[in-house]
């Protein structure tokens, strides 16, 4: 995992339940012990350990965001955070998701098999599952693609309640064989309709 390196002391939050609103709270970076980062509250929020959240952060002129858990509590107005993952660009999708409702493709979602998946890209994919699980959490996951399996680890970047009933994940694969395989599964997705658009 790349180092936490931001332009700046300011570093703002976002719990998990205001996901859909994109509420930010901003706190101040005033230590690192490892990979764990102390962070000085500006107003008190309800927190809990082992909590996820998202931290976003400026890097490079960039506005960076990366899923992290709380690993301490201080009555003070202060917390503990670890980053679970890598930062990426908050400003912007890093990769084109190609659409695979007509593929040969399956995910399983924790315990949860054969999740109906929606697009893939080079770094993660979308699903619609049955499962409630918060944004910022990581899950075991697999994707399979014309008999083809891999497994890895993915962190929750989005939900969204369709009416369906189902629910919409957006997930980028940190881990595993999966990250791996998830370009070549893209292509493959990508030559697929290039073929049927072509009549091929």
């Amino acid at each position: 995992m790349s180092r936490f390196k931001p332009d700046n002391d300011e570093i703002f939050i976002q719990l998990p339940a205001e996901s859909g609103e994109r509420v930010l709270h901003r706190t101040r970076h005033v230590g690192t012990q490892g990979e764990e980062l102390a962070l000085d509250l500006e107003q008190p929020l309800q927190l809990a350990l082992e909590q996820p959240l998202f931290l976003y952060y400026e890097r490079k002129r960039k506005f960076m965001q990366q899923p992290a858990r709380i690993v301490a509590v201080a009555l003070e107005g202060s917390i503990t955070v670890e980053p679970t993952a890598d930062p990426i660009v908050a400003e912007s999708r890093q990769a084109y998701r190609c659409p695979t409702l007509v593929e040969d493709i399956v995910a399983r979602l924790g315990s949860e098999a054969r999740c109906e998946v929606l697009d893939v890209s080079e770094t993660g994919f979308a699903v619609l599952a049955h499962t409630t699980y918060a944004p910022g959490s990581m899950l075991d996951v697999e994707l399979t693609l014309e008999g083809e399996a891999a497994e890895g680890t993915a962190v929750v970047q989005s939900v969204n309640v369709p009416a369906s009933g189902l629910t919409r994940y957006g997930l980028r694969v940190v881990g595993g064989t999966l990250l791996d395989a998830l370009p070549r599964f893209t292509l493959t997705v990508q030559r697929n309709q290039l073929r049927r658009r072509s009549g091929a």
